[in-house]
């Protein structure tokens, strides 16, 4: 039954076991975490750790802004999360894979950066000082949206820059449809707004993943069905070979 006269020594000994509890668990996701990425590519237990895994992860974090030791827990979450959706990564080209394709997810995102400081700046009232605030904050604000498409769908680093950059100009098109030739510029941003995010932006920072998807075989069907369905125009592409697609 209750005993009063004990009562702080067991919640004692109770709050004591907590930490050692939620440390077994933790031990276990790891071992967990590391199983997966082993099983699902062996071949990393060829990799040197020092020549190849090291700089991998170390450039995953300078891209990501998770350099910095206060914030040692949220590089944690962010690596585990990469490594545990997406273990393949550890086995990519760093020069020839990932470099390439984050710096082009960098400039798809650019104009999204530019408009979110933007905005904040017009908010605060010191849209006057909006160059020396964009210098600032640009590359801080960039980290931030990466590290959040990074988070929810880091397969997209798995992605060749050509297999990427087919889909942008594709999504592009749908934004010259919707805005007329004369409303955007070459990346899609729409002229109606200083770098307003073009769909590509905005697709690769709210659902990154329909960058996995055959443009073949889902996203023009997908667009071309909607287009009929609302009566609108949508980009008319025909198929070039099996793996490449051209403009009509």
């Amino acid at each position: 039954g209750y005993d009063a006269d004990n009562f702080d020594e067991q919640n004692k000994n109770m709050n004591n076991r907590v930490p050692l509890q939620e440390a077994k668990i933790d031990e276990m996701s790891r071992r967990k975490i590391i199983g997966k990425i082993i099983s699902t590519n062996p071949e990393i237990l060829t990799l040197n750790l020092d020549s190849n895994i090291k700089p991998k992860v170390l450039y995953l974090l300078s891209v990501a802004g998770n350099t910095n030791s206060d914030n040692n827990d949220e590089s944690k979450e962010f690596l585990t999360n990469v490594f545990k959706n997406f273990p393949s990564v550890l086995g990519l080209s760093l020069d020839n894979n990932l470099v390439p394709t984050l710096d082009l997810i960098c400039d798809i995102i650019s104009c999204t950066t530019k408009t979110v400081i933007q905005d904040n700046a017009l908010a605060q009232g010191e849209e006057d000082n909006f160059d020396m605030i964009s210098r600032d904050s640009q590359k801080k604000q960039q980290q931030k949206i990466l590290r959040k498409v990074l988070m929810q769908h880091p397969q997209v680093l798995g992605l060749s820059k050509e297999n990427i950059q087919k889909k942008v100009e594709y999504f592009h098109d749908i934004d010259r449809l919707q805005y007329g030739c004369n409303d955007s510029d070459d990346d899609g941003n729409h002229k109606n707004r200083l770098e307003q995010p073009s769909l590509a932006a905005r697709i690769m920072i709210v659902s990154p993943s329909v960058y996995s998807l055959s443009l073949k075989e889902n996203i023009i069907p997908t667009v071309e069905c909607l287009a009929r369905l609302w009566g609108a125009d949508a980009p008319s592409y025909i198929t070039a070979c099996d793996d490449d697609l051209a403009v009509a």
